[in-house]
């Protein structure tokens, strides 16, 4: 073998381990310095429509029935436990809650929830995976509430220049969304994906169908252009949840821990 070959592929693994080395959640201000973030920004417009945004990679999935993976690659923007009508933020003067998230009104006032938001930068990996082993019972697709979506662009410009502005969240309470509804045999209750649409996105695309099911970090979804990813699971007395990244880090799907079952003996 030429020595010519052996550096192509020397190459090639080193840009493999670079990859694969910013699969653990880092600060979103290191994201934006990592080749991943930058060689995304220095494609042209066209490679990056036909190619690199579209990108499907290969990841080493550990499966681990004591953590929840995050489903998304994106920014953490917000997690904790709510009750439905309880403020996740304020948008604008009005309080957006787990109600608004599912754009369910009938959801008991007193019923709690896990939260946790992620957004999709336009440079992230698009591909949804599956938090925990389940089965998937329900897919909801929701049209905007009113004519179009709002566009998420303010939101992604001002969050990549370090500033977290709630005002230009406001696509949250509006925009079309696919709600992807599992029971988790690992938490024995529900966990519901929501993928938020921007103004460009005709729709989600999920790989999986009704009653399938699936195991920790399978390939959930297809989300187009920018987004959001929320994961909210319905909250029961033999579990807890414990944090373990902080807000405004940049998550992966499949491979980072959200949060840590911790499993009560008494409940």
């Amino acid at each position: 073998m030429s020595i010519k070959i052996l550096k192509e592929k020397s190459q090639k693994v080193n840009e493999n381990y670079e990859f694969l080395k910013y699969e653990t959640p880092i600060p979103l201000k290191e994201w934006l310095l990592s080749n991943e973030y930058n060689k995304m920004k220095n494609v042209s417009p066209r490679d990056f429509v036909e190619k690199e945004f579209q990108r499907n990679p290969l990841r080493q999935i550990r499966r681990n029935p004591k953590y929840v993976k995050c489903p998304a690659d994106g920014v953490l923007i917000y997690q904790g436990r709510y009750k439905a009508n309880e403020k996740i933020l304020d948008i604008k003067g009005k309080k957006y809650t787990v109600r608004d998230i599912l754009m369910d009104e009938t959801i008991p006032k007193d019923q709690s929830f896990y939260v946790a938001g992620i957004y999709l930068t336009s440079y992230s990996v698009h591909i949804v995976r599956t938090p925990t082993d389940g089965l998937v019972s329900e897919i909801d697709y929701l049209p905007p509430i009113i004519s179009r979506n709002f566009p998420m662009v303010m939101f992604e410009n001002q969050l990549l220049k370090g500033n977290f502005v709630p005002k230009f969240l406001e696509y949250d309470f509006y925009n079309e969304r696919t709600i992807i509804t599992l029971y988790s045999t690992t938490l024995r209750t529900n966990i519901h994906i929501v993928l938020i649409a921007d103004t460009d996105v005709d729709k989600n695309l999920p790989f999986i169908q009704e009653n399938e099911s699936i195991l920790q970090g399978q390939r959930l979804a297809y989300v187009l252009w920018g987004s959001q990813c929320d994961i909210i699971i319905e909250a029961k007395p033999w579990f807890r949840m414990k944090k373990l990244i902080p807000n405004f880090y940049y998550t992966y799907a499949g491979t980072c821990n959200l949060w840590e079952i911790m499993f009560r003996k008494n409940p």
